[in-house]
């Protein structure tokens, strides 16, 4: 801890550890947007919702052409 805050970085790649399932590798989650906040990025509402929802899908396509 430094200055009494946990450091919450060191649990950015581990969080929820479900990204590997088949179901859910290269899928864009809410918890894809929580686990970027343990690197003290701050998302806002309005942009979490841009990215869950309307590019949601274009998001997944490039994740998935990318690890191929």
């Amino acid at each position: 801890m430094r200055s009494g805050l946990p450091r919450t970085g060191r649990h950015f790649e581990s969080w929820r550890g479900d990204g590997d399932r088949p179901e859910s590798v290269n899928e864009l989650t809410a918890d894809d947007i929580f686990g970027v906040s343990f690197l003290g990025m701050r998302v806002t509402g309005e942009a979490a919702f841009g990215l869950l929802s309307t590019h949601r899908d274009k998001i997944n396509k490039t994740s998935e052409r990318n690890s191929a």
